[in-house]
């Protein structure tokens, strides 16, 4: 199993990453808006947009210490008792869930994509496909990549910081959540008590 990781953990990120950069880039051609508008959000909502980013850095090193540094990665404190085959094949499974359930979600949202809030462009809002089920597919995405990523390198560096990002997400979603009721009123309340906001 761990030479099958050292192989699909890079491949997977790099795959996870051009999900976002390939919709996004799509997005910006087509209507000539630049959907990341993470780094303009302004109070509470930047420092959330701050913190995404050395958490991000947290992970990539954790990931590249399990694979390649295994002396490093043991400071990051492994969970020996969940470090077995079936934990592990779990964790697989669900990363390749998210990475098609993430894929789906920001193929359906189409030019409303976005990551982070847009006061500048009107968006229009989207109820169909996955957002039938979860009025926050991608994020839903991203939690169960988060959870997948725990199965397969178990650790309490990983669990704390898989537990600090949905702290964020919580954050960023009832950000989005306000901004979508201001900006769309009553057709998205009617929505959010259609729909649920994970599940």
């Amino acid at each position: 199993m761990s030479n099958l990781l050292h192989y699909f953990l890079p491949l997977y990120l790099l795959l996870f990453g051009l999900v976002f950069f390939w919709h996004s880039l799509a997005v910006w051609k087509k209507t000539g808006v630049n959907p990341y508008v993470l780094h303009k959000a302004e109070g509470a909502q930047a420092l959330v947009a701050v913190l995404f980013r050395p958490i991000s850095g947290l992970f990539v090193i954790i990931i590249g210490s399990f694979l390649y540094y295994p002396d490093l990665y043991l400071l990051f404190c492994p969970i020996i008792a969940l470090e077995n085959y079936v934990i592990t094949a779990t964790g697989l499974a669900i990363l390749v869930a998210a990475l098609v359930w993430v894929f789906l979600a920001q193929a359906q949202m189409g030019n409303s994509w976005r990551v982070g809030i847009d006061d500048e462009n009107y968006t229009e809002l989207v109820c169909h496909g996955l957002f039938n089920y979860t009025r926050n597919p991608v994020f839903l995405g991203v939690r169960l990549f988060l959870l997948g990523l725990f199965f397969v390198i178990p650790s309490l560096t990983m669990l704390f910081a898989a537990l600090f990002v949905e702290l964020l997400i919580q954050l960023q979603v009832r950000f989005e959540e306000e901004y979508l009721l201001d900006r769309h009123g009553e057709v998205y309340k009617k929505y959010c008590e259609k729909v649920r906001r994970w599940i």
